[in-house]
């Protein structure tokens, strides 16, 4: 146990240097939902977004959570550290999981993969709920396993499993999962009472949620996710060869090396093989049927595939005669490939370097990174030159707007929603991906092109 604390504060530390660096960005999408949705938890005592609908497609407990430190460091500043302490949570279940199927050796590898994957640590500074429902899920099937030699520990299983589909439906096949892995390998356990004790209550905390949504809408589920599929006309079926050449791209997973070994771990005759290839299958479940793509919502699979990677790299080195050179070679290849992506994708001023010297085939990559450190700079000049009580129009989703106004731009600033626009003058806007009408005070050099529009007051 001490020497698990040790290891967990060590990746604590490590995990806030990685992150410092992206403190600049600004709370987008659902992070900036799931700030709102907390402060009316615990404020107003209801949940919901819009006055005018009670209708929420995110369950309530990471913004249950999230506004903790919200509420201590402010609205953006507050998510980021949400996000923070969801990876060192992940962290810490991904190496108590490692080392409870497999040892020490391959919890260190697969934690510290996991440490310096590009996509983590960029998820860590946004704040979304993809980093404590991994935590959570994990920590279930950390739980499951000790259940082997002591039933009890199925009903903390049973509640983490609940908590995890209490903060993304990702966690719900779940309890298919286990029933059917003990069905096949725990028969016995199927007539013990600790079992149905951990699975009754597992689903009793998730069902706190459809109850909600029964009394507040009339059904158990909100209509929100079907109605965004249906929107974009296409079936979950059809979207499944899509996941599939979309998340199995090396580039948007655990890299192709990392890949690699892990298919080969997968072949491996381990005692735990099946059920982490399980767990595998059940947790990218409904994001391989999902309209929407992004490489966070793979994320709680990851932990599970760098196991098998780790696997796969310690049976090749006991097959290899070579091992200095094996190592050497696949270590050169994983840092090389990390530090690269690390700079590409998840360090805005890195990605802006590159720009500077024509490094990368076409300077605007399209990265979610690229566009938040030019938007960066660009509300950096707003807040160093724009005159006091000055307007300043915020394009996005609503949500967006209402956290940029309290600590996003200077607090004599007027923060306006772009639609939802008064008269004040002068006023300023950022442009970025869009054609720039009025007078523009200033532009970024690296790309994406993001310049400050001012609209001066009339005469």
């Amino acid at each position: 146990m001490k020497k698990t604390l040790w290891i967990v504060g060590a990746l604590s530390i490590v995990s806030t240097l990685l992150w410092l660096p992206n403190i600049y960005q600004p709370i987008l999408a659902d992070p900036a939902e799931y700030a709102l949705l907390g402060m009316r938890l615990w404020r107003e005592h209801a949940y919901f977004l819009y006055p005018e609908t009670y209708q929420v497609n995110y369950p309530p407990f990471y913004p249950l959570l999230a506004y903790g430190p919200s509420l201590i460091f402010g609205y953006a500043l507050g998510m980021k550290v949400a996000g923070l302490l969801s990876g060192v949570f992940l962290l810490s279940a991904t190496y108590v999981l490692s080392k409870r199927l497999f040892g020490f050796r391959t919890a260190i590898g697969t934690t510290l993969l996991l440490l310096f994957h590009h996509n983590f640590i960029l998820i860590t500074s946004f704040g979304p709920s993809d980093l404590l429902f991994g935590a959570l899920f994990l920590f279930s099937l950390y739980f499951y396993a000790r259940a082997e030699e002591d039933q009890r520990w199925y009903v903390a299983c049973g509640m983490f499993l609940g908590l995890s589909c209490l903060t993304r439906y990702n966690g719900v096949p779940g309890f298919l999962f286990f029933s059917f892995y003990t069905l096949l390998f725990r028969r016995k356990h199927l007539l013990r009472p600790w079992f149905w004790a951990g699975m009754i209550l597992g689903g009793c905390v998730f069902l706190i949620w459809p109850i909600r949504n029964m009394l507040t809408l009339g059904t158990p589920l909100p209509g929100g996710y079907m109605e965004q599929m249906d929107s974009v006309g296409v079936t979950p079926f059809q979207m499944l060869r899509s996941n599939i050449l979309y998340y199995g791209n090396p580039l948007r997973n655990i890299l192709p090396i990392q890949l690699l070994l892990a298919i080969w771990g997968m072949t491996l005759r381990t005692r735990w093989r099946w059920f982490v290839l399980g767990a595998l299958v059940t947790v990218l479940l409904l994001t391989s049927i999902w309209w929407s793509q992004s490489i966070r919502q793979a994320l709680p699979a990851y932990p599970l595939l760098l196991i098998f990677s780790v696997l796969g790299f310690l049976d090749l080195y006991r097959r290899i005669a070579y091992k200095k050179t094996f190592v050497t070679t696949i270590v050169a290849l994983i840092v090389v490939s990390n530090l690269s992506m690390l700079c590409m994708y998840t360090y805005g001023r890195c990605n802006a370097l590159l720009d500077q010297y024509d490094l990368l085939p076409t300077k605007d990559m399209k990265l979610s990174q690229e566009g938040m450190y030019s938007w960066h700079l660009a509300r950096q000049y707003i807040n160093q030159s724009a005159e006091t009580g000055a307007a300043v129009t915020v394009y996005g989703i609503w949500e967006e707007a209402e956290i940029q106004k309290h600590d996003t731009f200077r607090s004599d600033l007027i923060v306006e929603w772009s639609e939802l626009q008064s008269a004040a003058c002068p006023r300023y806007e950022i442009v970025q991906r869009r054609t720039a009408t009025g007078t523009i005070v200033f532009e970024t050099e690296n790309e994406p092109i993001t310049s400050v529009i001012r609209t001066d007051c009339p005469q």
